[in-house]
């Protein structure tokens, strides 16, 4: 999957690492898993045909015991990133991996990782407290990683319903749009 164009949801600002106040919660996200995969669209298609680097990108976010199945929905429950992972590949030279990217992020909101999370990921506090960074400055690492017209390419979706109206998007593009707009910020994709 592709990430979704900025929602309307959240002002247009660039990714940067300039200094903005404190996180905020937002309200409970309102997604549930898709019944079924949905087809890349037109335009995901071209983009991915000419473009020669491709990178794919895995996020592990705060989670409690229960959480998935609220949908994160329960009290102090955040999904906020503690890790970007991602890899870049060189699609004419058979997806050949040409650069790699991880880094740990310091939660603001939920600074303690619970230990569910802990069994789950392998991702301890010490690791976090000693080697993680802000948000906002591991999305600048990440975007300069990726470069300006890079497809990202994730795994995994949610059915988003904060419009009224359900839409499928990438659940690691989701989560971190939803993390940029808790910083005041908000991710910009081309199409």
């Amino acid at each position: 999957y592709l990430p979704r164009p900025p929602s309307s949801r959240s002002p247009s600002r660039s990714v940067g690492r300039s200094m903005c106040a404190a996180p905020f919660r937002l309200a409970p996200p309102r997604v549930s898993e898709p019944g079924s995969p949905e087809c890349l669209s037109e335009s995901a298609k071209r983009l991915l045909e000419r473009s020669p680097i491709w990178v794919v990108y895995d996020l592990e976010w705060t989670t409690w015991e229960g959480a998935m199945q609220r949908f994160w929905s329960g009290d102090g429950e955040e999904m906020e990133v503690v890790q970007i992972g991602a890899c870049k590949l060189d699609v004419r030279n058979g997806l050949r991996e040409v650069g790699s990217l991880s880094i740990l992020v310091q939660p603001a909101l939920s600074p303690t990782l619970s230990d569910y999370f802990t069994n789950l990921t392998g991702i301890s506090q010490e690791d976090v407290s000693s080697r993680g960074v802000p948000f906002l400055d591991a999305l600048h690492q990440f975007h300069e990683f990726a470069g300006p017209d890079t497809p990202l390419l994730s795994w995994g979706s949610f059915l988003v319903d904060e419009r009224g109206t359900q839409e499928l998007v990438a659940g690691d593009a989701y989560v971190l749009e939803r993390n940029a707009e808790m910083h005041g910020r908000s991710v910009q994709y081309c199409d």
